[in-house]
């Protein structure tokens, strides 16, 4: 029975210090798998776009508007992260006809009146169309989906060629009669300078505002179609000087609410 009081407290010992080893090793896995995690690149890193968005497609008529999932760029900024789903926004009347009242006679009215409301067609094409664009001019993943094409409303127009310009949907070209020569080519297909001010017609973080350079063209004595040249997010500075020349129109309209309220 000598041998076994003998055993007894190397048994102890082994007891004690087994778990202890055991614990160490598995703390060292978790080290190691811990260590893995943290220097592996990230699944869905974040990146920008080869061009800037807000971007115009021209031939679609469309701008993309923004990235959904987006993030936090190592350098400093916000990007969006890869196989994020993407939206765009179209202009009312740029792929239909919109209405267009003249008061009085059709050659030389007293006033002539373009709605321009987001009820108007957008430009008629294929959503997967205007995807494939986007992806080929952003130079995004292939799997990227364009999720929705919200209309643009407009909320401050200008149309420089007859000195008008106001709040809302509603373009006027007022007191025409004393500017025939030049509505008397409108009527044979020549277009009218507009420049539109806006947002996307959507709950948008950010509030940007767009401004739009496109021209109207007469279709007929009560229909108009909108061709856009050119789209683009305004800066604070831009917004500010448009806010200046709103706030000089007769009578005085609440241009700072059009221009600080959101969508």
């Amino acid at each position: 029975m000598r041998w076994i009081s003998k055993i007894l407290p190397l048994y102890a010992v082994l007891a004690c210090t087994t778990p202890t080893q055991q614990q160490k090793e598995k703390d060292a896995q978790v080290d190691a798998l811990l260590a893995t995690t943290t220097t592996a690149p990230a699944a869905n890193p974040c990146q920008t776009p080869l061009v800037p968005v807000p971007a115009f497609l021209k031939e679609h008529s469309v701008m993309v508007t923004r990235f959904l999932k987006s993030c936090a760029l190592e350098t400093g900024g916000r990007g969006f992260q890869e196989n994020s789903p993407f939206v765009a926004m179209g202009f009312p009347c740029a792929g239909g006809e919109g209405k267009m009242e003249v008061i009085g006679y059709y050659f030389s009215p007293k006033a002539v009146h373009f709605t321009l409301d987001t009820s108007c067609p957008m430009l008629k094409t294929s959503q997967e169309k205007i995807r494939q664009s986007a992806l080929q001019l952003l130079q995004l993943t292939p799997t990227a989906s364009l999720l929705a094409i919200n209309p643009f409303t407009v909320q401050y127009w200008e149309i420089p060629g007859f000195d008008a310009a106001d709040v809302g949907t509603a373009l006027e070209l007022p007191a025409i009669e004393t500017q025939v020569k030049r509505w008397n080519p409108v009527t044979k297909g020549a277009p009218i300078e507009v420049r539109l001010y806006g947002r996307e017609n959507a709950w948008v973080p950010g509030n940007v505002v767009y401004e739009v350079q496109g021209e109207l063209i007469v279709t007929s004595q009560s229909r108009f179609q909108l061709r856009v040249k050119q789209a683009k997010a305004m800066t604070k500075e831009e917004e500010e000087q448009v806010i200046t020349r709103c706030k000089a129109l007769e009578p005085a309209r609440d241009c700072t609410q059009v221009f600080s309220g959101g969508a």
